[in-house]
């Protein structure tokens, strides 16, 4: 498995790790993978330099 499906896996769990104040997960699954998927992989090679994949998660979903 190459670096940048790593990287697209650990972002895709911090995304669905993010909870709102009641506890409850803001994104679903299918939301998340297409997000990743709009956003590409050059985009996330170039992000996976500056960011943890926490910090690239946060991003992604407040964007």
């Amino acid at each position: 498995m190459s670096d940048i499906e790593l990287y697209k896996g650990k972002v895709l769990e911090s995304m669905l790790s993010i909870k709102d104040t009641n506890g409850m997960s803001i994104i679903d699954e299918k939301t998340a993978k297409e997000l990743l998927k709009d956003l590409g992989d050059d985009t996330l090679e170039e992000c996976m330099l500056f960011n943890t994949p926490e910090e690239a998660a946060d991003f992604i979903i407040n964007d």
